[in-house]
């Protein structure tokens, strides 16, 4: 059970840093 909510926090986690990168990068771009 720990182990299956760490695994889903990390991979939210991981979506949202995607995300906020691509949001700067096309931020940046224009």
């Amino acid at each position: 059970m720990v182990g299956r909510i760490t695994s889903i926090t990390s991979i939210t986690i991981a979506r949202t840093l995607h995300r906020y990168r691509a949001m700067r990068e096309s931020r940046q771009q224009k």
